[in-house]
């Protein structure tokens, strides 16, 4: 299992810092906001469909082959940005990246969650752990950088690690330790009856993490005080460090309990991050902030997965990542559209989050009077 965590993480960081890279090569050219929205909205529409509607393919070829095909094509579509700085063609090239990453996450996420059906949370703590870490330590390659954002150094950089990716993958024994699942479909009825409260919270989660993924850049990158580099890496590592204390909060406490307790700490730090914007106590509200954000999604998958027997964890993740996938795709819409239009753009990233997850605590408050 390390040796697949291992590679697809190397994948991820690639991909987490091209997201705040295509965010700030807009930000210094001056292509007007609304662009970064379609752009940022295409990427999102692609990971949404890939997460299911590579499902078919994924069984016929299995998870190494079909790995493998995925990556190769998100490898080529990064190194197809460098063609030219246009934002039609970037566009689409981010949609055939955001296409493959959805499969990816299907392919990562239910193998995890079926290696071991009496440590479910144990496995998928492990993964986020090492995913937030991906995430966390993307903003570093602008070191790596340093002044070549407009070059297409970037662009092979990131080429690269998608293909030493897909060796590591390729080594590994993945096709071996998935075990059997049930056939591909979609299971919103079940997640409903079953754990209503999971879809819900997949797309509040799936809506403020790409908030923080694309946003965050474009408004720390002002930041007076502190590198954007450490800022983005502390919010996203703060993530990555919570989930062994998630694990084990989780052990005393139910999800569903913990997801409200996470709302409620959301709604305290917002405002906090706002007022100190401008001060060094922004890292330590950060770190909190990522903390709680990043942790929704683990605790709602392994809360789902816990309701279902193994065979249906395949379907399962296909269908959480599909509504994580939708509330991706609305965010930069809405975020552009609506808040930058209302506010500045610290208090519109802010407060796009705050909205969001009030929303979230106002349907668990409403559903807790029902039950």
């Amino acid at each position: 299992m390390l040796r697949v965590l291992i590679g697809f993480i190397s994948l991820v960081i690639s991909l987490s810092f091209l997201t705040s890279f295509v965010t700030i090569r807009f930000d210094i050219s001056d292509i007007p906001s609304y662009w970064l929205g379609i752009v940022s909205g295409f990427y999102n529409i692609g990971l949404t469909l890939g997460s299911f509607k590579s499902s078919k393919l994924i069984k016929r070829l299995g998870f190494v082959k079909s790995y493998m095909g995925f990556a190769s094509l998100i490898g080529m579509s990064a190194l197809g940005l460098g063609f030219e700085f246009e934002p039609l063609l970037w566009m689409i090239f981010r949609f055939f990246i955001g296409y493959s990453l959805g499969a990816l996450f299907s392919i990562i996420e239910s193998f995890v969650m079926m290696q071991d059906a009496k440590s479910k949370s144990g496995s998928f703590a492990t993964y986020a752990m090492c995913l937030y870490t991906g995430y966390g330590l993307s903003p570093y390659l602008f070191k790596v950088i340093e002044d070549d954002i407009t070059s297409t150094f970037p662009l092979m950089l990131i080429g690269v690690m998608c293909f030493i990716s897909m060796m590591i993958i390729s080594l590994s024994d993945i096709d071996k330790l998935t075990g059997k699942t049930n056939g591909a479909r979609l299971m919103f009825k079940d997640i409903l009856q079953n754990a209503p409260l999971s879809l819900f919270y997949c797309f509040g989660a799936g809506f403020m993490n790409t908030v923080v993924y694309v946003f965050f850049p474009k408004v720390l990158f002002y930041q007076p005080l502190i590198h954007f580099t450490h800022l983005m890496a502390v919010s996203i590592l703060g993530g990555a460090l919570f989930q062994y204390p998630l694990r084990h909060l989780s052990r005393h406490f139910e999800k569903r309990t913990i997801l409200f307790g996470i709302n409620i700490f959301i709604a305290c730090l917002i405002p906090l991050c706002v007022l100190f914007f401008k001060t060094l106590w922004l890292m330590l509200f950060l770190v909190m902030l990522g903390a709680c954000l990043l942790a929704i999604y683990p605790t709602v998958v392994t809360y789902t997965c816990s309701r279902f027997e193994k065979a249906e964890c395949f379907n399962i993740m296909q269908t959480l990542l599909l509504t994580y996938g939708i509330g991706s795709v609305i965010a930069p819409f809405i975020v552009t559209g609506v808040f930058m239009n209302l506010f500045m753009n610290n208090i519109a990233v802010f407060g796009a989050i705050f909205v969001m997850n009030a929303l979230l605590l106002v349907f668990r408050l409403l559903k807790r009077v029902t039950e």
